[in-house]
């Protein structure tokens, strides 16, 4: 069979596609790439939040599933809302890589000497995403935020435009379009002249699956089978323990929340926060279930026993 891959039509998701492609093929499959717009692609304009339900990135990809256009869709795990579909699964999470945010700074607007975000006061920050600006507003209550909006090349031209003095991205983002440039897949987001901050993800808490890729399926299907041979089972292991969190706090895009699940030795560790009345709740903790460990962390940032 030729396993029709859905994918959006950004220079990311295209990245992130090829590679799950690259994979299917070397195992002998065939394949095709078969580009979908969605909503959030459609509306550059307005914040993440102003969009609407959360899964503005993912609901036409699953739309298609459903209707059979596409046999495996190829998501950045981090637009998934906290539902699947019923008829829909995720089969696998490849290898998870950085998780964390990074900061991009005009030269003139840093400042490596203030606390929390290294930039000088009342610096304008361009981010569409509650998350990244409550955290922000928290450590630097000084900052102009602005709404940011586009894909990557998008977002950092802007910057370099002058429309903002620093912007957040995903580094797994910046980090996946340099390795497909290098492929000669992409032109590479272009970073010179600007001052590079990685964030830090215990204090500067990441999206749920931030770094990480998801392929989803519809349920029992041949191509499911085949997917799943590309599952990373560490990734997929913390994809499924953030997304238990997700799940039970129930957190859209209005919402300010993060949550970061990585391996130790042994199990599991959590760091997670949310935004209640205002106030940043903070919870954190260790385990080897996934399920167990979200169903704590989630008990701590409602106030309840899990």
């Amino acid at each position: 069979m030729t396993i029709r891959i859905g994918t959006r039509g950004s220079d990311l998701a295209l990245a992130q596609a090829l590679a799950v492609q690259r994979d299917l093929e070397a195992m002998g499959e065939g394949t095709e790439l078969v580009i979908v717009k969605t909503t959030g692609d459609l509306d550059l304009s307005q914040s993440f939040a102003d969009l609407g339900p959360a899964g503005v990135f993912a609901v036409e990809l699953r739309i298609a599933l459903l209707k059979g256009e596409v046999d495996i869709a190829v998501h950045s795990a981090k637009d998934l809302p906290s539902q699947t579909p019923e008829g829909l699964v995720i089969v696998a999470a490849p290898e998870r890589v950085a998780a964390h945010d990074r900061l991009l700074i005009l030269p003139e607007h840093h400042d490596p000497e203030a606390k929390g975000l290294p930039l000088r006061e009342g610096a304008r920050l361009g981010t569409a995403a509650a998350r990244r600006t409550a955290l922000a507003k928290s450590m630097r209550p000084d900052l102009e935020i602005q709404t940011l909006r586009g894909n990557v090349p998008t977002r950092i031209q802007k910057l370099k435009d002058g429309e903002h003095d620093a912007i957040l991205l995903a580094a797994a983002g910046l980090d996946r379009l340099h390795a497909s440039a290098g492929r000669g897949e992409c032109e590479p987001p272009s970073l010179d002249g600007l001052i590079i901050h990685d964030m830090n993800p215990e204090e500067f808490t990441p999206a749920p699956g931030q770094g990480a890729i998801a392929i989803e399926a519809r349920a029992e299907d041949t191509a499911a089978e085949i997917a799943a041979r590309l599952n990373d089972p560490s990734a997929k292991l913390c994809l499924d323990a953030e997304r238990v969190v997700l799940s039970a706090v129930d957190a859209g895009c209005h919402t300010p929340f993060g949550v970061w699940c990585r391996e130790v030795d042994p199990g599991l560790a959590m760091t997670a926060f949310m935004e209640v009345d205002g106030v940043l709740r903070t919870a954190g903790a260790r385990g080897e279930d996934p399920a167990v460990l979200g169903a704590i962390v989630a008990g701590e940032l409602l106030g309840r026993e899990a």
